[in-house]
């Protein structure tokens, strides 16, 4: 299939200049603040190894609910143990490669289990779909208590986040509904439609369950604590003075941010976002990319000590 182009240049050629020049940026940056880069120096070993150990705890958790989410679509035969690792393998393609992990689980699922590519893309969806309700609603909340805070309430913003909200919510039925009434005659279209509808109501299975609902956004509470208390440690080991509201709404804004992929792993454009958000905290800009770049260095120890643990596993089962 050929690459979209712009200019006479592919999109994957765009996002490795994309990249270059937002190093360029960085680097041309901290060489005029490289003052604002003492603080990486109060960070301890004892601080990677708790930043690390509750990566690891997050990615378990996700792991787990996305396990959950394959047994609601009817793959019971799967264990736990082997779905953590096509679901750890394709996470760490996805920081390389845009939609590398959803490529890599569907054709691994497929091959082992013949698990439809339908099922595999409705896990997808209801996984990012439920999350981003589920922040945005947390978000809502915060964003009112950090006005209080600042004395500066936005109802604009309160009311674009409530709207997404609510448009977010009612996009799966509103598919539902709209495809039904759809009468397509032409056959590659209409195979188009039926796996569509087979997304959406691969969906809606899990929507309209309650109770595995309620488990699920149990596990997205549980991870977002895991997270806040993560950026806690983080903040507290780079000597960064943030509230406990701020480090709440700046983790939200970052998981939010990476919903939507631009580059692969949205390398630098999360950063640009931390920097803004911890300037309009009253931070320097620098903090925020910095905490940003730390964590991409402790995403990336916690997936060495996976790599690790299944290869010690590997030479074990062999014996």
């Amino acid at each position: 299939m050929a690459q979209q182009r712009f200019l006479g240049i592919n999109k994957s050629t765009w996002q490795i200049i994309t990249i270059i020049i937002i190093i360029v940026v960085f680097i041309y940056y901290f060489s005029d603040n490289s003052e604002q880069l003492s603080i990486l120096k109060n960070i301890q070993i004892i601080d990677l190894v708790y930043l690390v150990s509750l990566t690891i705890v997050i990615n378990l958790v996700y792991g787990m609910q996305t396990f959950y989410i394959l047994q609601n679509l009817g793959l019971e035969e799967i264990t736990f143990r082997d779905w953590l690792k096509i679901f750890l393998i394709s996470r760490f393609i996805n920081l390389h490669i845009s939609q590398g992990s959803l490529v890599y689980r569907s054709v691994k699922l497929k091959e082992r289990y013949n698990f439809a590519y339908t099922n595999s893309l409705a896990l997808s969806t209801f996984y990012t779909w439920l999350g981003i309700v589920t922040l945005l609603i947390v978000s809502f909340f915060l964003i009112l208590i950090f006005s209080y805070m600042h004395s500066r309430l936005d109802a604009n913003v309160m009311l674009l986040v409530m709207g997404i909200a609510f448009t977010m919510i009612i996009v799966p039925f509103l598919a539902e509904r709209s495809i039904s009434w759809l009468t397509i005659r032409n056959k590659m279209l209409s195979w188009i439609i039926k796996r569509c509808h087979e997304i959406v109501t691969g969906m809606l299975t899990s929507i309209r369950n309650p109770a595995f609902l309620a488990r699920q956004i149990l596990f997205i509470v549980v991870t977002l604590i895991l997270q806040i208390f993560w950026m806690k440690v983080c903040t507290l080991a780079l000597g960064v003075r943030m509230s406990s509201i701020d480090v709440m709404l700046f983790v939200i804004i970052m998981q939010l941010s990476g919903s939507i992929r631009i580059i692969p792993g949205n390398f630098g454009i999360t950063e640009i976002i931390c920097g803004s958000l911890s300037q309009y905290m009253g931070l320097n800009f620098s903090d925020g990319v910095i905490i940003a770049i730390l964590n991409r260095v402790i995403v990336y120890m916690a997936f060495m000590v996976f790599a690790v643990y299944y290869f010690i596993s590997r030479q074990i089962e062999a014996k």
